[in-house]
């Protein structure tokens, strides 16, 4: 019998669900929820969230965020009213309907899809009377630009200077591939090859760049990709990112969308998603991760989290959906909205989603010990932190096939005199170790399932000679390393 050693590790492919199970690559994994991946490809539990303000705000779901970053301020729409740090409302509506927000020369500028626009300078709300009806905008070249919900492919600039005016002819209709609604105006990078700066405009399937400000002169950038709503864009390292009922596509601007989102192909399917609520899906971003919500396939609220590494590429799931993004740039906080109430919470806070458990799971490739021949699970040797189930998937079988291992390796050191008076932990801490199973059995081929449910979080290391430590998820795995024994057997 010839002994060989199976090793899982280096998890920074992400999640593969496009490909069968048994053709991933060695650094993907077929399935995980509420697991993320470190920038080294550990695996780990996500962060829970908490109640950013510890009460209900308003009457009604939270629609929209905004960072007002003059103010360091989160304004709110929350039903048909805005609210700015959590305050009573400043502004109501006649209408919930979803509005858009920008900042111009430190003021807020709103529009709305039926009262029009505003602007509110923290004390007050005044009105825009020749703005257009709309639900998305955006700051550029010393004016705001604005859709228009009335005439669907309009894009209205203000006056150079100002937010409070709209000229009657400062409009463009975009009109290249098709008369279809704008839904998302948002920010772009680089330069055209006449050296010229621009704005991104996307609609339902297409998408382009304003690059003269004085007339809104465009060119069509992407005739098939858009974006699905006025709050699924985001941009991070040069890039603009939006989520349509496609998938996840990025641009630099200047060139076609490039799909990102290629190994989750499955989840973009009318059995998997609400795709005809795309008005639903948002985009936000914390540190270097991406995070876009949308909804399953027959809910009618956000259901369902993808957080993308937009430098390493890999895209996991989460239960943490959001209705709304706000991204704060003075904070490490991401501000995000309930889908179904009238709560905001800060992401990556604490054990548990506002006092709920959170339960996990990850799963490895599929791999043969012995290339297909029977081969004998001598030993397996956890790596990593935390206390977690590890089932057995065997013979690619789609559920354990003997008793799970228990794994804890916590980081506390072992204990003097346990049980009488004079308890005390001695010898050294670990912020990482090992724990090994002994006889796990034959197989052909081999999968391990790791579950946790819990509201716990941890400490990690402290940064730069600091004392206050980071906080990390309840569980993390490094790696598995099997010691199998090839038996001949076919």
């Amino acid at each position: 019998m010839a002994a060989r050693d199976l090793v899982y590790r280096d998890f920074s492919g992400g999640t593969n669900a496009r490909d069968w199970p048994s053709e991933l690559s060695p650094n993907e994994f077929p399935y995980s929820l509420n697991v993320t991946i470190d920038e080294r490809g550990y695996a780990q539990k996500r962060l829970g969230y908490e109640d950013r303000y510890g009460a209900a705000i308003g009457s009604g779901v939270v629609s929209n965020l905004f960072y007002w970053a003059t103010s360091n301020a989160i304004v709110a729409q929350i039903g048909s009213s805005l609210h700015k740090d959590g305050a009573a409302s400043f502004k109501t509506f006649s209408t919930s309907d979803r509005c858009g927000m920008c900042e111009f020369a430190g003021s807020v500028f709103i529009t709305h899809p039926i009262d029009g626009c505003f602007l509110y300078d923290g004390v007050t709300v005044t009105a825009v009377p020749t703005g257009p009806k709309g639900n998305s905008c955006a700051t550029w070249q010393n004016r705001v630009w604005v859709n228009d919900l009335t005439a669907p492919p309009r894009l209205w600039r203000s006056d150079v200077g100002t937010a409070a005016t709209f000229g009657v002819g400062n409009f463009t209709d975009i009109r290249e591939k098709d008369s279809a609604q704008i839904r998302c105006i948002t920010g772009s990078s680089g330069l055209d090859i006449a050296g010229r700066p621009g704005l991104l405009v996307f609609k339902d399937s297409s998408a382009y760049r304003i690059n003269d400000p004085s007339t809104g002169g465009y060119q069509t950038i992407d005739p098939s990709v858009g974006c699905g709503s006025n709050i699924g864009g985001v941009s991070a390292y040069g890039r603009t990112y939006v989520i349509s009922t496609r998938g996840i596509y990025s641009t630099d601007g200047l060139s076609p969308c490039r799909e990102e989102s290629r190994l989750m192909e499955p989840l973009f399917n009318k059995l998997q998603i609400n795709q005809s609520r795309p008005d639903l899906y948002c985009a936000g971003r914390y540190q270097d991760r991406l995070w876009f919500s949308l909804p399953r396939a027959g809910a009618s609220s956000n259901s369902i989290a993808l957080e993308y590494h937009p430098e390493s590429k890999w895209i996991v799931a989460h239960t943490n959906a959001a209705s709304a993004y706000a991204i704060l740039t003075q904070t490490t906080d991401l501000v995000f909205g309930s889908p179904t109430t009238n709560r905001i919470y800060n992401l990556a806070k604490g054990g548990s989603d506002a006092g709920v458990a959170i339960s996990s799971a990850f799963q490895t490739r599929w791999a043969e010990p012995a290339d297909g021949r029977k081969g004998r699970l001598r030993k397996a040797r956890f790596v990593g932190r935390g206390t977690f189930q590890a089932d057995y998937f065997k013979d690619y079988q789609s559920g354990p096939s003997q008793a799970a291992s228990q794994v804890n390796i916590n980081p506390g050191g072992l204990v003097w005199n346990e049980g009488n008076w004079n308890e005390a932990e001695w010898g050294p801490l670990f912020f990482q170790s090992y724990q090994t199973f002994w006889s796990l059995g034959t197989c052909r081929a081999l999968s391990v399932y790791i579950s946790e449910t819990s509201s716990i979080s941890t400490s990690g290391l402290t940064v730069a000679g600091g004392v206050v430590p980071t906080e990390i998820g309840a569980w993390e795995l490094a790696y598995i390393d099997f010691l199998t024994y090839d038996l001949g057997t076919f």
